[in-house]
């Protein structure tokens, strides 16, 4: 039961950071491509899809650990390499010594990429990791095509 109600407190927890951040690109697209080409990890053409895609992914994953609990352990693992991927640019603009905002949650323009911001996304690839390990512990109530009982 603890492990069910930790799993649970997780999948909200993740849920509520990524509805927050889906909430601030949303709020102000044109911001958050501007934060995406800052990083000049590709040109804008591929930016211009990244700030679509990045906001429309945070919004199923939210919707995915809010309303579908049985779906959640994919979910988690999807999250992990959403987060991880985050971590990964900001480490990349940390590397080359770019001086830019992170773009995390919106227009906070004084939050500069930097050690601290890349907590954020490595401290939520764990939470989720741990989400998906105890989601794998709980036993599956579902009965596979085919299986015999």
């Amino acid at each position: 039961m603890l492990v069910s109600a930790l799993g649970s407190m997780i999948r909200v927890l993740v849920a509520c950071t990524l509805l927050a951040s889906w909430s601030a690109h949303a709020d102000n697209p044109f911001y958050f491509l501007q934060a995406v080409n800052q990083y000049r990890l590709s040109g804008f053409n591929v930016s211009y899809l990244v700030a679509i895609f990045v906001p429309a992914l945070q919004l199923l994953l939210a919707t995915l650990l809010l309303f579908f609990p049985k779906e959640a352990k994919i979910t988690f693992a999807m999250c992990v390499l959403v987060f991880i991927t985050f971590a990964a640019a900001q480490l990349s603009a940390l590397w080359r010594g770019l001086d830019i905002s992170c773009g995390c949650f919106g227009l906070n323009h004084d939050v500069m990429v930097s050690v601290w911001t890349m907590l954020v996304p490595t401290s939520l690839a764990a939470i989720s990791a741990l989400g998906y390990h105890l989601m794998a512990a709980r036993p599956s109530s579902r009965i596979l095509v085919g299986q015999v009982n």
